[in-house]
């Protein structure tokens, strides 16, 4: 294991995932990047997800993602999650991600699954942008 520091807030996760993560990162370094367990808790977040949404960077680590949503839209999420465990990608979703200060902000995004070759266990990588209106 190899264990990251997000804004001093240390998550252990598989060198092979977080490779994955850092990797999107800087192939989408102006969108969310995320890693989440099957449960559905955040295991790793961008930076950028002050800047799109006013969380410090680590803010969620540890928490679930549900947290943040209305019920109804929270089991949409983890349907979403589980998607992507399971077909190794999910659909392209919009949905109203809520912001630190209140309000929301339309996101779009995919997960993907990521699996770490030596454990065998499969992760959430999504990867969103601020949702343009058209």
């Amino acid at each position: 294991m190899d264990c990251a520091t997000v804004s001093q807030i240390p998550v252990s996760l598989p060198a092979s995932i977080l490779r994955r993560a850092r990797a999107a990162e800087r192939k989408h370094p102006d969108a969310l990047v995320a890693i989440l367990s099957a449960e559905g808790l955040f295991l790793y977040n961008s930076a950028s997800s002050e800047e799109i949404l006013g969380y410090p960077p680590g803010y969620a680590l540890g928490h679930n993602i549900t947290e943040f949503y209305q019920p109804r839209e929270a089991a949409h999420i983890m349907l979403t999650i589980h998607d992507a465990l399971l077909a190794g990608e999910s659909t392209t979703t919009t949905r109203n991600s809520p912001l630190a200060k209140g309000g929301t902000r339309r996101i779009r995004g995919s997960m993907y699954r990521v699996v770490d070759p030596t454990s065998g266990v499969a992760y959430a990588l999504s990867v969103a942008w601020p949702a343009t209106s058209s």
